[in-house]
């Protein structure tokens, strides 16, 4: 019998592959449009709960046309972050189309915060107002940032991000991480209700 082997890819192993923010929308629009056209089998996804506000589910898809597929088996625990421990966490699984058979065990934690945010992005393309220059934010942790990273590839003009968090750490940190590299004006917002006031898009992530 033939060996199987397979790559094991940690979450260290995944961004050091530096993938840009720009390539990730372009395949997750992709990933969209082969929805679209119906050739993609992707079933409800099943979970497990052990906490009333946590979750573990599983994710399978198949590109027909792509000729890819596999399983993503991700948890969203809250309570982690008091244990000092990912809020999201999990797996995903790649296999050969053909046999069957495993190609790759990765980390999925990356993965997910980026191609959640592709999605927002990819919305914001085709369904934002062409002059759009200001984004609101509600929400300043994974998600938050990562949207903002995207939005920007996608809406060349932003300029002015106004931002709110509960917790004014998340706020300072976007600011200090993100406006000299994006190149936009990032102010913090006193409520939610003010951060989205007025602002061309609106992107919450709480």
């Amino acid at each position: 019998m033939e060996p199987v082997e397979f790559v094991y890819l940690s979450q260290e192993d995944v961004l050091n592959l530096d993938i840009p923010m720009k390539k990730i929308i372009v395949l997750v629009e992709l990933g969209l449009y082969e929805h679209g056209m119906g050739r993609v089998e992707n079933p409800p996804k099943p979970g497990i709960h052990s906490k009333p506000d946590s979750f573990i589910h599983a994710m399978p898809a198949y590109y027909e046309e792509l000729g890819i597929g596999g399983l993503k088996w991700v948890s969203g625990y809250p309570s982690n972050r008091k244990l000092g421990l990912p809020q999201i966490a999990g797996l995903m699984i790649l296999n050969d189309m053909g046999t069957g058979m495993p190609l790759a065990v990765m980390d999925c934690r990356w993965i997910t915060a980026v191609r959640t945010a592709a999605v927002s992005a990819i919305t914001a393309k085709y369904c934002a107002k062409d002059d759009a220059e200001s984004l609101g934010i509600v929400g300043c942790g994974v998600q938050g940032r990562m949207n903002l990273v995207a939005f920007k590839e996608v809406i060349p003009g932003l300029e002015n991000v106004r931002v709110f968090d509960i917790n004014p750490e998340a706020m300072e940190s976007i600011k200090d991480d993100y406006e000299d590299e994006l190149g936009v004006d990032i102010t913090m917002g006193s409520s939610v209700e003010d951060t989205v006031e007025d602002m061309d898009i609106i992107l919450t992530a709480t």
